[in-house]
């Protein structure tokens, strides 16, 4: 075994190595074990090694995690260690680009999220929302607010047709759930009556319940993209396939911010349906510059704010490049003191 090793080990085809071992009766795996760590330390390969059988294992696994070599009982774990290794490696090595700085009006989206702060967090409310993606230049489809039926009507005489109606409330989170989203009206009379209808059900339980009406958005493929920001790793950028299908699929890729120039490609090439983005069937692909343009706002975003607890935008709704694209839907939440 010790020759075998050494053989290996010496042979400059080899850039790592699993070694297995498996303990029959009579065999002192420990000698083995010992045969292992002097055979390969200072070699600079990297090494993981597969002990199975139970004659002599334990003592086996002991020896070879006080030279600092990983140990497993099954060849499977043994493998999936190395080959994510060989993944860090890969990353690691990858260029990254560089970092990319906005000229943002910082100081008022500060205003605003400590405002939220001091009244203890939660969700800020849509005109709010709108007011910092458009100091960080993240584009939004025309709306207009309302505060009822009728002024609804107005608002979206005022925008064109076809228009899209959103129910509004500091309660109402998911509005499509609650029947609080229409699309595709096309005059003052559907827009009259979508409003109506969703006074009539939802305003007794939304006490300020009032109206979004926004102009229908171009475009042929649904993203999210988003943030949050975990208690241990800090902010993490996120982007996936979006609209209301985003919790049944999770196809979503997540890094932690800041973000370097490549990285929001990479993000996009790894989804599950990334051949979707650059075209199918005779669908033009989708303008990636915008998606990672919009994904370096966010990333600098979290980092200028760090009361933002929660960010989405979906869907964002992406055209060809040069294309119109713009975010239909979007939420921040804030963290309280």
């Amino acid at each position: 075994y010790t020759n075998a090793l050494r053989a290996v080990v010496a042979d400059e085809g080899v850039d790592a190595l699993i070694v297995m071992f498996v303990s029959p009766i009579m065999i002192d795996a420990a000698a083995v074990a010992r045969a292992i760590v002097a055979e390969t330390e200072g070699k600079g390969k990297p090494l993981v090694a597969c002990i199975m059988g139970r004659v002599g294992g334990d003592e086996a696994i002991r020896i070879l995690k006080e030279a600092g070599i990983p140990s497993f009982r099954f060849p499977e774990e043994a493998a999936q260690t190395l080959a994510g290794l060989m993944r860090y490696r890969d990353l690691s090595e990858r260029e990254r680009g560089k970092k990319k700085h906005f000229d943002v009006a910082v100081d008022r989206a500060r205003r605003i999220v400590n405002r939220k702060q001091r009244a203890g967090g939660g969700w800020l409310d849509s005109a709010e929302v709108r007011e910092i993606l458009g100091i960080y230049g993240i584009p939004m489809v025309e709306s207009r607010m309302a505060a009822d039926p009728q002024n609804a009507a107005a608002a979206a005489h005022s925008i064109g047709y076809p228009v899209v109606l959103k129910a509004e409330s500091a309660t109402l989170v998911h509005k499509s759930d609650q029947g609080g989203v229409v699309v595709g009206l096309h005059d003052a009379d559907e827009v009259l009556s979508a409003a109506r209808d969703m006074k009539n059900r939802l305003g007794k339980k939304h006490k300020d319940l009032s109206f979004q009406v926004q102009a229908m958005a171009r475009g042929h493929r649904e993203l999210l993209l988003g943030m949050t920001r975990d208690p241990g790793f800090g902010p993490q950028i996120v982007v996936g396939f979006g609209g209301v299908e985003v919790e049944i699929w999770k196809n979503v890729c997540m890094r932690a911010a800041p973000l370097l120039s490549e990285e929001p490609y990479r993000m996009m090439d790894s989804l599950h349906g990334a051949p979707l983005l650059d075209g199918f069937r005779g669908e033009p692909g989708i303008d990636k510059d915008l998606v990672a343009d919009c994904l370096l706002r966010l990333s600098q975003m979290a980092e200028d704010l760090p009361q933002l607890a929660e960010l989405d935008l979906n869907p964002f709704i992406v055209g060809a490049p040069g294309a119109a694209s713009a975010t239909v839907d979007a939420r921040i939440s804030v963290l309280g003191k």
